[in-house]
């Protein structure tokens, strides 16, 4: 089974939605970081979905205390989701 398009952009609509999230302190950060556990859910729920998720994406669901602290890993990280977004608000895989 392949994945569908509609999928794609739903799960790049929720990853937009959580990269305007802004962290402003420990309570904002943990509302983020049950917000990306609600996201991973939905992609481990669905294999389709899940097989074409790339893997930094897990990487960047799981580090935005990291980014926090470290301003280059957050650009790197930053840019390469906005890339992804873009991909599957399009109906594209990664």
């Amino acid at each position: 089974m392949s994945i569908r398009a509609a999928d794609l952009r739903s799960f790049g609509n929720l990853l937009e939605s959580l990269i305007n999230i802004e962290i402003r302190n420990s309570s904002d950060l943990a509302d983020w970081y049950a917000k990306a556990q609600v996201i991973k859910n939905m992609a481990t729920s669905n294999a389709d979905l899940s097989n074409v998720v790339p893997h930094f994406v897990w990487h960047y669901l799981s580090d935005a205390d990291i980014r926090l602290k470290d301003e280059e890993y957050a650009k790197i990280q930053n840019k390469d989701i906005l890339d992804t977004i873009k991909l599957l608000k399009n109906g594209q895989a990664p």
